[in-house]
C-alpha cells in the first residue's frame, strides 16, 4: 500500500470541536484519553482553545488534516528536553482508517522532532492492538519491551 502524501498537521481550530467530540466521547477511546474522565462539550471547547506549546507544558496536539477535512490527532507528551525525550500517540477516527493518514503523520512528526529538541520518541500501546503496533514499525519504531498488557515501541529520530 502507498502512503498518501495529501495528510498535513496543523494547530487544532474552532472548527475542530466536532472531531475532538467524535473522538473523546468515544467509548472505545475514553482509556485512551488524557483529559477529565467524562468530559463535556465545555470542557472540550476550553481544551481546544488552550495554549498548545511543548516547550511550555511539554506536551502537543496536532489535527492530522486532508483536502477533504481532518482525520484525527497526533499527540506529544511527557517531553523531557533534558533527556531529548517525548511520548507519541495517535488517534484516526474509524473511517478514515488503513488510508494512509497515521503514517503520514507519524513521519511527519518525525521528521520534526529535531527542530522541537526531541531524539527518541516512545510509544506506548496495548499489546492486543496488533494494527497499532503495526503501523508504529512501518514508520520506523522498534519494540524495545513488552509487558503482558503494553508493548513500547522507540525512534531514533
Amino acid at each position: 500500500m502507498s502512503v498518501r502524501t495529501d495528510y498535513f498537521l496543523r494547530p487544532l481550530c474552532e472548527s475542530d470541536l466536532g472531531l475532538l467530540l467524535e473522538i473523546e466521547l468515544d467509548p472505545e477511546n475514553k482509556r485512551f484519553s488524557t483529559l477529565a474522565e467524562n468530559p463535556d462539550a465545555a470542557q472540550l471547547s476550553e481544551f481546544l482553545h488552550s495554549d498548545h506549546n511543548l516547550k511550555k507544558y511539554a506536551q502537543l496536539r496536532q489535527v492530522i488534516d486532508s483536502e477533504s477535512g481532518p482525520v484525527g490527532f497526533i499527540d506529544l507528551y511527557d517531553a523531557d528536553f533534558k533527556n531529548k525525550t517525548a511520548g507519541v500517540g495517535i488517534i484516526i477516527r474509524k473511517t478514515a482508517r488503513r488510508k494512509g493518514a497515521g503514517i503520514s503523520a507519524l513521519r511527519m512528526v518525525a521528521s520534526q522532532a529535531a527542530v522541537w529538541g526531541v531524539k527518541i520518541l516512545t510509544a506506548e500501546v496495548e499489546t492486543t492492538n496488533v494494527e497499532s503496533i503495526q503501523l508504529f514499525q512501518k514508520a520506523g519504531f522498534a519494540l524495545v519491551d513488552r509487558t503482558e498488557n503494553i508493548s513500547i515501541l522507540e525512534l531514533k529520530a
